[in-house]
């Protein structure tokens, strides 16, 4: 192959217009973004390597140096993670970045030299060099070459003998992957990554007498993945918001390929990978960075929700997405589709409740601003070897900012910190007897898991409920149990979590709930109320619970891979045989303006037994005051209900098993939330 001869094909890139591209980076683009990656694309020239760009997934902050010719099989410390994402070759991608803004012919030496070194050393089919040719590293290898080698278009690096070369090691990476194929690649997101870099290079590559089967068996592959990797909501199965955002990604470089070049798509692919951008629409918060469940770090996934507005022409989309294309943005699909972009108008979907059934997520949102209360509640199927022990679990982000939030996930190393990320203690949940609800095997497989139950999701007169239970902990050797948490909205600076622990009377069980804080909060506890001062806002979290000892704890966050940051959180302890629970109670407020909140247990009777009220085992209720309002919330824990009588708490009347009134009107029949 010569590089006019690639070039001249009558077909359709990534990127084509260089130039243009420069000039938009140059006038659109934060300059300290730009100095970056020309910093590191000087590093790589030096052969100096580090992974700490957006799309870095194993995340490393400190360089390994190459003296000499570089080990593409070196393995800086414990974990193989470093040589899999060293032979992805990204910082190829940095080179060529650096070479369209600079011109400078040294990153074009770099990429053809290195190039060159790993061509020669590694051998796909040799299992000596098994760490750098895994079929993921293979697939997105050739996707991330035949950009890289796009960027270079100018340069006289592209010598024909470099460019024959290339194209005989891309044959050879193809016809690897097109061997690869069975039932697990079908349900795995590696073989996405593989197929998505089996249908660029079948696409862009120079023509062969395979090609044109290479790429309608990609496209089958990916379809078929597309299919059965994810839920019908749109969810990927693993549970993992950065994997399903990596997998999000590569179905639509897909259809962007396709639509430039004028192949069609099989039926139902575009509706199907439509959904998966909803969820990515939804699991971003409003500062633009993924929610972190799962195996996730803080990575700002609006170029992804900014490429699919661009591709689908969806404007609530853009309104969710960046105002026009980013850095990342430009370079992946050009200074035409920027402009295109630019032109489009941003309508935000006005949606306030987001349901995805089949996987187990709510989604709250206050309004459409980025100050908005949004929050999330997941408890679903429990995913693949990406996923963690998060169920029931719950998210809070105010005014830009986190409240409570997920942990992370630190390393895919067998060590104990892999566990203790993955573990309940990491995530808001509640934890029984200093045990988890499922069991590892090792950093992928579990022994047991936990299975979730009655997951939804209900609103009336600007209230909602979102509510669930599991079952890990049925067999635990001091007794069976079932966790179940209620999340009420009273309104958006307002938030009731009620968890409750359903446990045989006989039974005494070591109870903990925990709230992971922003490492941005300053946070301090007076009796069981916490503290928290934000940047841009005042918060309380208050705790009801009986017997219980409420504690400040210093933990840890991991926001990328391979990094802690330090952290507060909240603990509630409690001892307690036969049923329990706990209500927290979240008053959010601006900075400066924080209105004083107050709660009391309210009891709760049948109208005609107002002398004989429940137990706390059947039905808990309170009396919140904030400011000048107050509400009053009803929770039943049994089914109470007799034949023709109705509820009261603090006065007034309703009926259902989670009620909600507002104001101080004694005749006011209460909101039901659920029957």
């Amino acid at each position: 192959m010569k590089k006019n001869e690639f070039f001249a094909q009558n077909k359709h890139f990534f990127v084509e217009d260089v130039e243009a591209v420069k000039q938009y980076v140059l006038n659109h683009c934060p300059q300290s973004e730009i100095a970056k990656i020309i910093e590191r694309a000087d590093e790589a020239c030096a052969q100096s390597f580090r992974f700490d760009l957006r799309w870095d997934m194993e995340y490393t902050e400190i360089p390994v140096v190459f003296d000499k010719e570089i080990n593409w099989l070196h393995q800086p410390a414990d974990d193989p993670e470093w040589i899999f994402a060293f032979n992805r070759h990204h910082f190829w991608i940095t080179l060529g970045q650096a070479y369209v803004l600079t011109g400078d012919e040294k990153y074009a030496e770099a990429f053809v030299r290195q190039c060159k070194s790993w061509i020669c050393q590694i051998n796909l089919r040799d299992p000596d060099c098994a760490n750098a040719c895994r079929t993921l590293e293979t697939g997105i290898r050739m996707n991330l070459w035949i950009k890289a080698f796009c960027l270079f278009r100018n340069s006289p690096a592209l010598t024909d003998s470099f460019c024959s070369l290339f194209e005989e090691s891309m044959i050879e990476q193809e016809k690897f992957i097109a061997e690869v194929w069975n039932s697990t690649k079908i349900i795995s997101n590696w073989g996405v990554l593989e197929n998505h870099g089996l249908f660029t290079a079948a696409l862009l590559m120079p023509e062969h007498p395979f090609s044109a089967a290479m790429l309608q068996e990609s496209l089958h592959r990916l379809d078929l993945q597309l299919q059965r990797q994810v839920y019908p909501d749109g969810v990927h199965w693993e549970q993992s918001t950065m994997y399903h955002n990596e997998v999000a990604q590569d179905f639509l470089e897909v259809k962007i390929l396709a639509d430039r070049n004028h192949i069609e798509l099989p039926e139902g692919y575009n509706e199907r990978l439509a959904k998966m951008i909803e969820f990515c629409v939804e699991h971003k918060k409003p500062d633009g960075i993924e929610m972190a469940m799962g195996d996730s770090d803080d990575i700002d996934v609006r170029d992804i929700i900014t490429k699919a507005a661009y591709s689908f022409n969806n404007p609530q989309w853009k309104a969710a997405g960046y105002t026009e294309f980013d850095f990342d943005c430009v370079f992946d699909l050009g200074a035409e589709a920027a402009a295109a972009y630019a032109a489009m108008p941003a309508l935000p979907s006005g949606r306030r409740t987001v349901v995805f059934p089949d996987s187990g997520h709510i989604f709250w949102h206050s309004s459409d601003t980025e100050d908005q209360t949004w929050l999330h509640f997941t408890n679903g199927v429990h995913g693949g070897g990406h996923a963690h022990e998060d169920k029931l679990h719950v998210d809070l982000f105010y005014r830009g900012e986190d409240i409570v939030r997920d942990s992370g996930r630190l390393t895919y190393v067998d060590k104990p910190e892999r566990f203790e990320f993955k573990g309940p203690k990491a995530h808001n949940v509640i934890e029984l007897d200093d045990q988890p609800s499922i069991l590892c095997k090792r950093s992928w497989g579990y022994h047991k898991l936990s299975w979730s139950l009655n997951t939804q999701a209900s609103e009336s007169c600007g209230f909602r409920l979102a509510q669930g239970a599991a079952l890990g902990y049925m067999d635990l050797e001091t007794g069976s149990a079932v966790l179940s948490r209620k999340v009420v909205w009273l309104r958006e600076d307002l938030i009731l979590v009620h968890d409750e622990i359903y446990a045989n009377p006989k039974d005494t069980h070591k109870i903990v709930q925990r709230w992971h804080f922003s490492p941005a909060a300053q946070v301090t506890l007076k009796g069981q109320t916490a503290a928290l001062s934000l940047n841009h806002s005042d918060c309380e979290v208050l705790t009801l619970a009986d017997n219980a000892q409420v504690r400040l704890t210093d933990t840890r966050l991991s926001l990328h891979y391979n990094t802690t940051t330090p952290s507060k959180m909240l603990e509630t302890e409690l001892n307690a045989s036969g049923f329990a629970s706990i209500t927290t109670i979240f008053s959010l407020n601006p900075k400066g303006e924080k209105a004083p909140c107050f709660a009391v247990n309210a009891p709760v009777s049948l109208v005609s037994r107002q002398d004989r009220p429940f137990a706390k085992k059947v039905a808990e209720g309170w009396v919140i005051q904030k400011g000048a309002d107050q509400f009053t919330v009803m929770i039943a824990h049994e089914d109470y209900m007799g034949p023709s009588d109705a509820v009261l708490v603090n006065e007034r009347q309703g009926m259902g098993h989670v009620i909600v009134w507002s104001g101080m009107d004694k005749e006011q029949w209460g909101t039901t939330l659920a029957f």
